[in-house]
């Protein structure tokens, strides 16, 4: 039972991050998506070795703001492109 309330809880979790992206930048490419989580959830460990600019840097604190993790963000992108028979393995 616990598995599939798991199952649910990080793919909901991802369209609210999804939607709330879309909401603010409606020109958003989700291709790429993964790419820039990528890089802001190495920011959020290694402050000191990147830096922010623009887009990048409103995005992170929008994350911040409303208690998201960059880098569970990005390894849940990483979970979506898996097949679906292998992904709850």
């Amino acid at each position: 039972m616990k598995q599939k309330i798991i199952r649910k809880n990080w793919l909901e979790k991802l369209e609210q991050v999804k939607n709330l992206i879309s909401e603010q930048w409606q020109e958003t490419d989700f291709r790429n998506l993964a790419m820039l989580m990528g890089k802001l959830g190495t920011y959020h460990y290694n402050k000191r070795k990147i830096m922010l600019l623009g887009k990048e840097r409103k995005l992170y604190h929008l994350l911040i703001e409303n208690s998201y993790n960059p880098y569970t963000v990005y390894r849940w992108l990483l979970l979506e492109r898996i097949p679906e028979d292998i992904k709850f393995q």
